[in-house]
């Protein structure tokens, strides 16, 4: 049984690593993380991902580009961001989580990526 494969686009190393450890504790597989437009962008196609959670300012910019990717591949995401009421519409079109999180906002954001039970081991 295949286990979820997914995608961190985040730039603080902190909260990367915090992700990384709620999605290992769900049983998921963290396939890549990014911290760039560039490295996000590439890990997209280079990989299947069942899943992404991205955050909207990277180091070299918005991360409009992959939200634009990912809704054309049709990969649930979850978009992440200190300023949620002031994103655009195209992050909006994804569930959004504002910054800084609630211990629980993690696992929100595990349900809310709908992954299918089949694919959590």
């Amino acid at each position: 049984m295949p286990k979820a494969n997914v995608l961190i686009v985040e730039d603080e190393p902190l909260i990367q690593m915090l992700w990384e450890d709620v999605f290992y504790d769900a049983g998921m597989h963290v396939g890549g993380t990014a911290t760039t437009i560039k490295e996000a962008l590439r890990l997209l196609k280079e990989q299947d991902f069942t899943a992404v959670v991205l955050d909207v300012q990277l180091r070299d910019g918005t991360s409009e580009p992959v939200a634009e990717y990912i809704r054309q591949l049709g990969i649930p995401a979850v978009v992440c961001s200190g300023d949620i009421w002031g994103m655009s519409d195209l992050f909006k079109k994804f569930p959004h989580k504002a910054k800084p999180f609630a211990a629980n906002d993690y696992d929100e954001v595990v349900h809310e990526l709908s992954i299918c039970p089949e694919l959590i081991c």
